[in-house]
């Protein structure tokens, strides 16, 4: 999970066959489903704070798709 503190991301989460976006800004929660494949970007000018919560000792551990699926949606900015 994480909480929006101030500033702004967009999550993108690849779930089947669509791509979700989702602008989170200052007061937001969101919790992205294990094994959801997913990417955050902070746009050029990143300013944000946010409180990510973990429910493993490990935190996040990155799982690379080598998927270009990204290249292919809208920027922050």
């Amino acid at each position: 999970m994480r909480f929006f503190v101030k500033g702004k991301g967009l999550f993108c989460l690849h779930i089947s066959d669509k791509v979700y976006q989702v602008l989170c800004e200052k007061n937001d929660l969101i919790s992205v489903p294990d094994h959801v494949a997913h990417w955050f970007d902070m746009g050029s000018e990143p300013e944000f704070t946010a409180i990510r919560l973990f429910n493993n000792k490990e935190g996040w551990v990155a799982e690379p798709t080598g998927s270009d699926i990204a290249e292919k949606f809208p920027l922050l900015d």
